[in-house]
């Protein structure tokens, strides 16, 4: 029986796509054991998968848990070729996000003329063309924001971060997260706790 796919195209595979997936560098620092260092999108994929299996049965049951753990795991594979472009970024890197994005979509399409159901669901992501991609987008959200906050008090201010500047630039991180409702809920606590400490931004000059 011949094989649905050659060891010569999951080689390539796991050299061109997955273990680079691990490369990309993500402006969020995790402290797991006192060790601060920076997450990469396969870690952070990893855990909104995660995350999408613990909280899809109470939050959502109507949706497609195998729909939404799916598009989790690759909604940031155009990161290979795009790169990570990070909230708190220059105002140059955050306006050439979609023309970056646009392009690494097309370089990864070559690695999946054997697997086309992926594209669809990194497009699905993209386009937020059904519930479970909204769902999904606004439960990425709400994760970067609880994972920031964590070590809020000295990521902020190793930043140089103003409060100001901060709000500013989660005007539209915000209006993401409210792409579902039972997330923006837990989303809004986390806001809480933010404007509650000051302190962990630097002062308004």
């Amino acid at each position: 029986m011949k094989p649905a796919f050659s060891s010569k195209e999951v080689t390539k595979l796991l050299t061109d796509i997955i273990l680079p997936f691990y490369e990309v560098r993500r402006d969020m620092v995790v402290n797991l054991t006192g060790d601060r260092r920076f997450e990469n999108d396969a870690e952070h994929s990893w855990a909104l998968t995660m995350l999408a299996v613990v909280l899809t049965p109470k939050l959502d049951p109507k949706l497609d848990m195998a729909r939404v753990c799916q598009i989790a795991a690759v909604h940031d594979l155009v990161e290979i070729f795009a790169g990570d472009t990070t909230l708190f970024g220059t105002e140059e890197k955050l306006a050439s996000k979609d023309a970056r994005e646009t392009k690494a979509r097309k370089k990864l399409a070559k690695y999946f003329t054997s697997a086309p159901w992926v594209l669809k669901l990194v497009d699905e992501y993209s386009d937020k063309s059904s519930l479970e991609a909204r769902y999904v987008s606004a439960l990425d959200k709400y994760l970067a924001y609880a994972t920031r906050n964590l070590d809020a008090s000295r990521f902020y201010k190793e930043m140089n971060m103003t409060k100001k500047f901060y709000d500013a630039r989660m005007i539209s991180h915000r209006k993401k997260a409210q792409s579902h409702p039972g997330v923006y809920a837990m989303y809004k606590e986390l806001d809480a706790f933010i404007d509650a400490h000051p302190e962990f931004f630097a002062p308004e000059i």
